[in-house]
């Protein structure tokens, strides 16, 4: 994904030098790519630089890109960032003010995995 951000930046820094317009970029993706496609749309450095974008058959919100626990995912995403776990709503009253690249690393966390939080 990184080495995908780093394309899109240098695409809309660059566009213009080769006749393009840096406040139309599209991406677009098919299968992998299409989640991929749907990732860069939420990815904070990304803002401002993709102004469309087009997934196929690879949306990532679909049901294979969300973890079969999520709420224990969620859970465990609020303890990481000090979160009250006392509801859904305060959960995802915090998580929504955690920014975007910090919440992409819970994905990461081996120590997140190993926890039993309940």
């Amino acid at each position: 994904m990184w080495d995908q951000v780093a394309a899109i930046k240098w695409v809309s820094e660059n566009i213009a030098n080769f006749g393009g317009d840096n406040s139309k970029v599209c991406i677009f993706g098919e299968s992998a790519g299409g989640y991929s496609v749907g990732l860069h749309t939420i990815i904070h450095e990304n803002r401002g630089r993709i102004h469309r974008a087009i997934s196929e058959s690879g949306a990532v919100y679909s049901p294979r890109a969300v973890a079969e626990q999520s709420q224990t995912v969620a859970r465990r995403a609020a303890k990481m960032f000090n979160c009250s776990t006392r509801s859904t709503k305060d959960i995802v009253e915090c998580l929504r003010t955690v920014l975007d690249n910090d919440l992409l690393k819970v994905q990461g966390c081996r120590q997140c995995a190993q926890q039993s939080i309940r």
